[in-house]
């Protein structure tokens, strides 16, 4: 099961990132506006992705610890967005 997970999140990060790559160089409020549009969803999808994941992992997996460690007190993906437009 693990080992099927890295992989999915990779491959959700990496479109996460490759969005960033693109709006680099934009001003903060057309970033804003493409991470609230384009990036917020894909990262609520990731944090609910990754909630399941967990659930069906032992606690004591490096992985789920990771996962738990990850999304300890994370603040909601519209906040994260709102955070990094500066």
């Amino acid at each position: 099961m693990a080992e099927v997970a890295v992989p999915q999140a990779v491959r959700q990060i990496d479109a996460i990132f490759a969005i960033e790559r693109e709006i680099n160089g934009l001003s903060a409020e057309s970033r804003l506006a493409v991470r609230t549009t384009r990036i917020a969803p894909l990262v609520s999808e990731l944090e609910n992705w990754m909630r399941g994941e967990r659930a069906r992992l032992s606690r004591h997996a490096d992985v789920a610890k990771a996962m738990a460690c990850s999304s300890a007190g994370s603040p909601s993906p519209a906040s994260s967005a709102t955070a990094a437009s500066a």
